[in-house]
C-alpha cells in the first residue's frame, strides 16, 4: 500500500504528463491552423489569378460609352 506522500508524488507526475501533452497538442493545433490558413490564402490567390486572367483578354470598359472596347479601342459588340 502506497503512502500518502507517494500517492500525492504520483499524482504531481501525472499532472504533470497531462499538462505537457496539453502543451503539445496546442503547438499542433497551432501548426496546422497556420500552414491551414497558409493554404487558404494561396488558394484564394490561385483562384483570383485565374479570374483575372480568364476576363482580361483584351477587353476593357468604357464606363463613359456603356460597352467594351476591345485593346486597340475597338467597339466590342
Amino acid at each position: 500500500m502506497a503512502t500518502k506522500r507517494e500517492e500525492r508524488l504520483q499524482r504531481s507526475e501525472a499532472r504533470k504528463k497531462d499538462e505537457i501533452r496539453r502543451q503539445r497538442q496546442q503547438v499542433w493545433r497551432k501548426r496546422v491552423l497556420v500552414i491551414a490558413g497558409a493554404l487558404g490564402i494561396l488558394t484564394l490567390g490561385f483562384v483570383l489569378k485565374r479570374q483575372r486572367e480568364a476576363t482580361s483578354d483584351g477587353r476593357v470598359w468604357s464606363a463613359a460609352h456603356g460597352h467594351w472596347h476591345d485593346r486597340y479601342g475597338m467597339e466590342i459588340r
